[in-house]
């Protein structure tokens, strides 16, 4: 039987364990069939078993196409490389295929399509196609075939994917540097940040994001890097005082695939030049005067900033109630000024008060400690 056609034969007697051959012509039609021959169809022989008369075999007329492989140059991918494709087209079958199409995807995004004339049985055709590398890993897949204009044995296998990866890139933050380097309160300061690709893959585009104290400040769009290569971007903080945490995050979106996720920051601490006064002390001689003497309180006030503080003015109070001031000439960093005033000494202990930089003159790394207040006269510890 050829499907539903039927040929017959006469064989003759067979000795035990002995074969003899039958043959058949028939003129072969393009497609697939099912070729199935039973021995003593008639059922005239006496046989030990009857049930294995038969044997079924497929016979294919058609062609096969497959994508036998996908090959690219250059093989180490950079970010933006164009990558040539070589497709290998392989008819698998027995007969010749006619013309056809060979589709590519990306991404499982269609790219394009070439045309294939013919292909003979067991022979293959090569095809190209180009594409610029995105940065990451990537799904290449080639379809001999798509629309079904040929008719094959097996239509099932026509499709062949391969994944390639570009050469991963990973940010550092190198360096952060500012100028001015010794910035005083209220200064416009502009930071220059080293970002470096320290990865063996060129970058995609990225973003650089920057932090005061943990708090959003700005961020700036980076273009691509090349592998060993650095680029510098900066920004502008106005100076405040006190000490500060500079941090800045490279690839802060996390878009760009790196062969290192962790290292994307880096943080640096910078403080403001400023003067800081304080009252040091405040004493009184005599220091137990009797009432009505005469009392001279020297205060020493400290410049405990980084910068020298400019001429500025010193208030004195007793219980609260103002005694006057004077004037301070400039005190440079870490070195000090006394100031006297005097009081007639009356019945009692009281509070002795020294501010500096009492008509708030001086912009201070702290604002906060400019005064000192003692009792006098002081305690008889014993």
């Amino acid at each position: 039987y050829i499907d539903s056609y039927v040929i017959s034969d006469h064989v003759g007697s067979i000795e035990a364990g002995a074969t003899d051959n039958a043959t058949f012509i028939w003129s072969a039609r393009a497609g697939s069939y099912t070729i199935k021959v039973i021995a003593d169809s008639s059922d005239k022989v006496l046989e030990s078993n009857e049930t294995n008369n038969e044997k079924t075999v497929t016979l294919s007329t058609l062609p096969d196409l497959i994508i036998e492989t996908i090959t690219w140059e250059p093989t180490s991918l950079q970010k933006s490389d164009t990558v040539t494709f070589t497709v290998t087209i392989k008819n698998q079958g027995v007969s010749k295929a006619g013309s056809f199409r060979v589709h590519f995807y990306v991404d499982n995004s269609f790219k394009g399509y070439q045309d294939v004339e013919e292909i003979d049985a067991a022979a293959t055709v090569t095809k190209t196609f180009a594409w610029i590398a995105r940065a990451g890993s990537h799904s290449i897949k080639v379809i001999a075939d798509e629309v079904n204009q040929i008719t094959e044995s097996d239509e099932t296998n026509n499709a062949k994917r391969i994944a390639i990866s570009t050469l991963p890139p990973d940010f550092i933050i190198e360096t952060i540097t500012w100028s001015p380097e010794s910035a005083l309160m209220g200064d416009t300061v502009t930071f220059t940040v080293t970002i470096k690709n320290q990865g063996i893959g060129k970058s995609d585009y990225s973003y650089v994001t920057y932090y005061i104290d943990d708090n959003y400040l700005a961020s700036d769009y980076v273009n691509p890097i090349d592998a060993g290569a650095s680029a510098n971007e900066t920004f502008t903080w106005t100076a405040e005082a006190d000490s500060h945490a500079i941090k800045v995050v490279a690839d802060s979106d996390n878009e760009v695939v790196e062969s290192d996720e962790t290292n994307n920051e880096k943080t640096v601490t910078f403080s403001i030049v400023a003067p800081d006064l304080i009252i040091e002390t405040i004493t009184g001689v005599p220091a137990s005067p009797p009432i009505g003497e005469t009392v001279t309180f020297t205060v020493t006030i400290k410049n405990q900033g980084s910068d020298t503080a400019s001429p500025s003015r010193v208030h004195f109070y007793i219980d609260d109630s103002s005694r006057g001031y004077q004037d301070v000439q400039e005190i440079v960093a870490g070195a000090t000024a006394t100031m006297t005033f005097t009081w007639i000494a009356q019945a009692g202990p009281h509070n002795i008060k020294a501010v500096a930089d009492s008509n708030d003159t001086l912009t201070e790394s702290d604002e906060t400690n400019n005064e000192k207040t003692v009792t006098f006269p002081p305690p008889d510890l014993i």
